[in-house]
């Protein structure tokens, strides 16, 4: 692979050439202080301050009267106790504001190469669909795939120069309320014949797609042949497409050929040598997940191991253990038990409150019993609804989310790779274009 092949892969690079046919895309050029609070790990996680008010998460509404005990008392020597000043970027936030309204309210991010798919997780909706800067900088900054964009995307070019592009860009594309992801399909071309066409989900399997499976790879060859084929410098390469219910075919992303990206149902070692290149034959390797059996689990969505290792000695085994052990200390202490046995009842029963007061609730109980300690209350409150008795559980070691240590917001399971479009994100039915990315699917 050779420097220019994947630089051609840049969405700035193709997105002119092929508008016409793809999805509606605003492209904004990163200031490099933005580019360098991405990349810094020296302190802790935090979302850039808004001159809008537009926040990543929702704000806990504080009675008053706890204030007092979160407030650092003047003169204190702990410096430690001060917290960080976030960054804030006004001029880029204004602009994404103004976009983000242009292309209907929401939209899902992208950096040159790749769009933080193994970061939804992390968002409140568990997908890519954002409405300003907060919450583009939580995905761009939990990404690992992003690294890769924003350090080693020239690593496995043969005749490489630099270690990174001369700018770096975020492309906001329109975001879709609904996306049917099997209907995403990643096409491979091979010394400018498309010899292969994987499903692009291959996390799951869908009955749908054995019945259109022919239908499907009439309608990407005719696209292929007529848009992409010769309109494409690269000899080598795949990409990535989404068929509309009505037949028509958009095309998500072009990635570079071998290296990060994923072969999916294919390998590249097959692909490099078992499929012929005779564009007279007109065949074309299609693979679709054929039963339950045959899905990959391992290319799904990256979520932070934790959240996965329950054996011995993990975090969720301590959680479990922890929660045993406060259970087994409130029977024998009875103060203890009567405050978490009103806590939990109160939680429980108050069905005439809002889900805010419920969540408010949940803050509540869970800092009260824990001396006033901060933690990620939304991840508390998922907890208590699921098993009310834990809500007096200690566990002096959670953070508030917006700020998030960056090791743990980054430790996860997925790959990176460059060239990535928005997988089985979810996209939307539209009467002008196609849906648009929503679950995260696999980098590349």
């Amino acid at each position: 692979m050779m420097e220019e092949e994947v630089n051609r892969c840049q969405i700035q690079e193709w997105y002119p050439k092929f508008k016409s046919i793809s999805i509606r895309t605003s492209i904004h050029e990163l200031p490099e202080t933005f580019v360098q609070y991405l990349l810094d790990d020296s302190g802790p996680f935090l979302l850039p301050q808004s001159i809008s008010g537009e926040d990543a998460l929702p704000r806990r509404i504080c009675n008053p009267e706890e204030q007092d005990d979160f407030q650092v008392s003047e003169g204190s020597d702990d410096e430690s106790e001060q917290p960080p000043t976030p960054p804030c970027f006004a001029e880029l936030e204004l602009d994404i504001k103004e976009s983000i309204e242009n292309l209907g309210g929401a939209i899902f991010p992208k950096l040159n190469w790749s769009a933080p798919k193994d970061s939804a997780w992390i968002s409140t909706t568990g997908t890519l669909r954002c409405t300003s800067l907060s919450e583009i900088a939580l995905l761009l900054r939990s990404s690992e795939s992003l690294t890769h964009d924003l350090c080693h995307a020239f690593d496995s070019c043969l005749d490489k120069t630099c270690s990174r592009p001369p700018k770096f860009l975020l492309a906001l594309r329109k975001w879709y309320p609904s996306f049917h992801p099997q209907m995403e399909f990643r096409c491979f071309v091979r010394n400018h014949i498309l010899i292969g066409i994987s499903q692009r989900e291959v996390t799951g399997f869908y009955p749908v797609l054995l019945e259109k499976k022919h239908d499907i790879e009439v309608s990407v060859k005719r696209f292929f042949r007529e848009s992409v084929q010769g309109k494409f410098e690269s000899q080598n390469y795949t990409f990535d497409i989404y068929v509309t219910r009505d037949w028509r075919i958009k095309l998500m992303d072009f990635n570079p050929w071998g290296a990060f990206t994923l072969p999916l149902l294919f390998t590249w070692e097959e692909l490099e040598e078992s499929f012929p290149e005779e564009e007279e034959d007109d065949f074309v390797e299609f693979r679709i997940v054929g039963s339950q059996c045959l899905v990959r689990p391992g290319l799904k969505t990256a979520v932070p191991y934790d959240y996965l290792d329950t054996s011995s000695g993990s975090g969720w085994d301590q959680f479990f253990r922890r929660a045993d052990d406060e259970q087994r200390r409130q029977a024998k202490c009875p103060e203890a038990a009567y405050k978490g046995i009103v806590a939990q009842e109160r939680f429980r029963h108050d069905n005439e409150k809002t889900e805010e007061d419920r969540q408010n609730d949940a803050h509540k109980i869970y800092q009260g019993l824990n001396g006033g300690n901060d933690f990620k209350y939304r991840e508390a409150y998922k907890i208590l609804t699921r098993e009310p008795r834990w809500a007096n559980l200690r566990d002096d070691g959670l953070n508030h989310v917006g700020n998030v240590p960056r090791n743990v917001a980054r430790r996860t399971s997925g790959n990176s790779s460059p060239g990535n479009s928005v997988g089985s994100n979810n996209l939307s039915k539209d009467p002008d274009g196609p849906p648009i990315a929503q679950s995260a699917g696999q980098n590349s």
